[in-house]
């Protein structure tokens, strides 16, 4: 599993930057850049990413959040392999606004954890 910086950014004077602490903390922060990275934004990368934004302002109709479920189904299973996946679920939370729920273990651990996102046209916050 990659570190990733704590932020705002913090001077370690044995690591550098220091590091986010604790598992939960470290994989919000990769399934946040994952969510909300759209493809093509990482140049070494242009399949990274999913992009949940661009859905806000489309008919959320029970086949497109499906859709939405399965792309971040097939980018967390390509770029997180680490996860071990138990549901995504995707739902309309009011005007230009879903809610996404990922529930997720990791491998060799008995950690297990259910991140809750919310995105919409104005913010997007966790949720607990």
């Amino acid at each position: 599993m990659i570190h990733a910086p704590n932020f705002p950014l913090e001077f370690d004077d044995t690591y550098g930057y220091s590091n986010v602490a604790g598992l939960k903390q470290l994989v919000f922060f990769h399934l946040k850049n994952l969510l909300f990275t759209n493809p093509g934004e990482k140049i070494s990368d242009p399949e990274y990413g999913v992009g949940v934004r661009r859905y806000l302002f489309e008919d959320l109709t029970d086949e497109r959040l499906n859709n939405i479920s399965s792309d971040i189904t097939d980018a967390i299973e390509g770029y997180l392999s680490y996860l071990e996946l138990q549901s995504v679920t995707v739902v309309p939370s009011g005007e230009n606004s879903i809610n996404i729920a990922v529930r997720y273990s990791i491998q060799s651990t008995n950690f297990s954890d259910v991140l809750v996102f919310s995105v919409s046209d104005t913010n997007s916050r966790r949720l607990f």
